[in-house]
């Protein structure tokens, strides 16, 4: 079992450095990437967080303050997955070890979105923390908050594991996670209900 393990973690590294290689020598490309998660990170550069030009730009913009800081630093943007995928692979092990961080990583469906700026990943990585902080309410809050604050099917997921919190714990402190959560995300919500009147535009 032991060699199982290091085999996976082995070809883990293989493909990280393959995709470090990439993210350094290659431009962004992606789709979805070009239309609105880089625009929306270019905005949070720029300190502009409402009036846009495109309605694609509304989007909750958590993930892409990350992509902002790559942006202030100079580091690739090919490399944000990069990144996450790093720190998917690193939660994934903590909860599971690295036989299982191996095969949630090198899932094909993982693997496709790491040379782009999507937010997917990231989105699983806060997912992840938040089931791993699931008795402190505090950091299950925050992490609840960074997932809605990421992407809108993120309220659904969040949702589920704040039911699932709960019943596990059978606490009213619970409260506390939800406006942890609701202060650290929600406020690209109320940007939208203010400027558009619906706090889920462009989907709402």
């Amino acid at each position: 079992m032991r060699a199982l393990y290091k085999i996976a973690v082995g070809i883990w590294l293989i493909v990280l450095a393959y995709f470090v290689w990439q993210g350094v020598t290659t431009p962004a490309w992606e789709g979805d990437s070009l239309a609105y998660h880089i625009p929306i990170a270019r905005n949070i550069v720029a300190g502009k967080w409402g009036q846009f030009d495109s309605w694609l730009q509304y989007y909750p913009g958590m993930g892409e303050m990350i992509l902002a800081g790559f942006m202030k630093l100079g580091i690739p943007l090919n490399l944000y997955n990069v990144v996450g995928w790093g720190a998917l692979f690193w939660v994934c092990r903590k909860l599971g070890g690295n036989l299982f961080a191996a095969a949630v990583c090198l899932l094909p469906s993982v693997v496709r979105l790491i040379p782009t700026q999507t937010v997917d990943i990231w989105l699983a990585v806060f997912g992840l923390l938040a089931i791993y902080y699931m008795e402190d309410w505090i950091k299950f809050g925050i992490f609840l908050g960074l997932m809605i604050g990421t992407k809108y099917s993120g309220l659904g997921f969040a949702m589920v594991l704040l039911a699932a919190a709960i019943l596990k714990t059978r606490s009213k402190n619970f409260l506390v996670a939800v406006l942890v959560a609701v202060l650290v995300g929600g406020g690209w919500y109320l940007r939208n209900y203010l400027e558009k009147g619906h706090p889920l535009y462009p989907v709402g």
